[in-house]
């Protein structure tokens, strides 16, 4: 039974999570490889599930360093296809998609690596960020709704945003 490694795109981590991954995967390969082939005391199956428990751990410290990595306190605001509220293409997202009320997104151009990710907002969903903002706004993610009335009623919020890691297909 190989460790399993988990590969997280270097673009998402910050520097000091990406060391302690390093570190992580350090530690795994002197304490693991050694239990493997020490232990003979237990019974086989005991060591396999001390093993897969301790696998199971280091993956969620792993999976907890991504997260912490790529989770923002942002602004939320809501907007609607229209001609005033978008470019002069309204029927065309920044990925040249038709946006999708309830589904499609716009991040502030700070956040522009963001674009073609799928992002989860704290009590609302997930969400694929395909189109970008002005300029002029910053620490900010826009939804797309149906009407000017939920635009309006949904206002401006602060909610914690999570990118959530979606691999390309080439």
């Amino acid at each position: 039974m190989q460790p399993k490694l988990i590969i997280i795109p270097e673009s998402s981590l910050v520097r000091g999570v990406k060391v302690r991954l390093i570190l992580i995967i350090i530690l795994t390969l002197i304490i693991v490889t050694p239990l493997r082939t020490q232990a003979p005391e237990l019974p086989e199956p005991k060591q396999e599930l001390f093993l897969a428990q301790y696998e199971l751990a280091l993956q969620k410290d792993i999976i907890e360093y991504y997260r912490s990595a790529n989770s923002k306190e942002l602004t939320i605001t809501a907007y609607t296809a229209r001609e005033e509220e978008t470019n002069e293409d309204p029927r065309n997202t920044a990925l040249m998609e038709e946006p999708i009320p309830g589904y499609t997104v716009a991040v502030s151009q700070d956040l522009k690596r963001w674009l073609g990710k799928r992002i989860y907002i704290q009590g609302l969903g997930v969400f694929r960020v395909n189109d970008l903002m002005n300029k002029r706004f910053t620490n900010r993610v826009d939804i797309l709704v149906h009407s000017v009335r939920k635009a309006r009623e949904f206002g401006k919020q602060q909610r914690k945003v999570v990118l959530v890691y979606e691999p390309t297909n080439k």
